[in-house]
């Protein structure tokens, strides 16, 4: 998939409407200081949301899967300005379910899965444990510990 493509963009424009909602301030202000900016990227974004935008990241990422559908979840995990999961089946010309749906992998028990992640990017498993047992979940890269950068969140959904 290229930089330049329709999922980019989208992507980027829901990080950009999660980022506003958590911002405090009016949807105006905030595309007001993004446009108006005289720095690009990164820096624009570190201007106007502040400096814990890795965080913000990891928050938006697990909301695209949470949001709507996980009871409880703390509001940095929701996203209030849409409720993808009902927009998409709702689309008046080829309504579908909501596309993460499909991508989400099952975690069977003892079944070592591989998945290749681009830069702040994610990928999402499900798994279920029997009460009273508990679960370890190993993170590798290329058989060793994987870089720093590499985040892994797990969040009860039931």
């Amino acid at each position: 998939s290229s930089y330049d493509d329709v999922g980019t963009h989208g992507a980027i424009w829901a990080f950009l409407r999660y980022a506003a909602d958590r911002h405090g301030s009016s949807d105006g202000d905030v595309w007001l200081r993004l446009v108006n900016s005289p720095v690009a990227g990164f820096d624009n974004l570190f201007d106007v949301f502040g400096s814990d935008l890795s965080q913000m990241l990891n928050s938006w990422s697990l909301s695209v899967y949470t949001d709507d559908d996980t009871p409880g979840i703390d509001a940095m995990y929701r996203q209030p300005s849409w409720n993808f999961r009902s927009a998409f089946p709702a689309l008046p010309t080829a309504a579908q379910p909501y596309p993460l749906l499909g991508a989400v992998r099952v975690l069977p028990d003892d079944v070592a899965q591989s998945v290749s992640l681009r830069g702040g990017s994610s990928a999402f498993f499900r798994f279920s444990v029997t009460a009273g047992k508990e679960a370890v979940i190993r993170l590798t890269s290329a058989g060793w510990l994987p870089p720093a950068a590499v985040q892994a969140t797990v969040v009860r959904t039931r």
